[in-house]
């Protein structure tokens, strides 16, 4: 049986409200890996599994703590993992700040950066990545990756610049659309 992927989005103008609905059964696993994963921040690579993200920051005598956060496990929904890295004191682009990996079924699918100074950050992606997010809140810079600022909670300062893999993303979106 043929199954269809169908996610509509509509936005009430009136209530100016966005209501998903989302149906979707497919064959995907949640748990592939391609051939061309897309570079995140300083060349860490997307869908590198959690294992070798660890061995190479213990290689690189790097401080972290692992979270194994959320899952999910029964018999009618397929697997779904969140963990993350946090390292504190990373460095990227002569700027200082805290970096969390973030990984969605043993896959990195994000990284996110809060560098201690915004500003001078924005400026140094701007002059040595061509990155405006000054500008823009967001960037796609290769054809399956994306760069933005987030802000953590509504009213926070704290800002962060996130690298991610568009295709994870994607199914991470669509796993939630599919099981939740």
């Amino acid at each position: 049986m043929k199954r269809i992927i169908l996610i509509l989005l509509a936005l009430s103008i009136v209530g100016n409200v966005v209501l998903v609905v989302c149906k979707t059964s497919d064959k995907t696993t949640y748990a592939e890996v391609v051939s061309d994963p897309a570079e995140l921040i300083n060349g860490i690579r997307s869908y590198q599994t959690l294992y070798s993200t660890i061995q190479l920051l213990q290689a690189e005598n790097q401080a972290f703590k692992v979270d194994e956060g959320q899952r999910v496990y029964d018999d009618k929904r397929l697997p779904f993992n969140i963990d993350t890295i946090m390292i504190q004191g990373y460095t990227h682009l002569q700027q200082s700040g805290k970096l969390e990996l973030v990984f969605f079924n043993n896959r990195l699918q994000s990284t996110k950066f809060y560098p201690d100074n915004v500003p001078v950050y924005l400026e140094m992606l701007k002059k040595h990545s061509n990155i405006d997010l000054v500008a823009n809140n967001e960037v796609a810079y290769l054809e399956n990756a994306k760069v933005r600022k987030y802000k953590e909670t509504m009213g926070s300062k704290l800002l962060c610049i996130v690298w991610e893999d568009l295709r994870l993303v994607a199914e991470h979106n669509k796993w939630i659309c599919q099981y939740s």
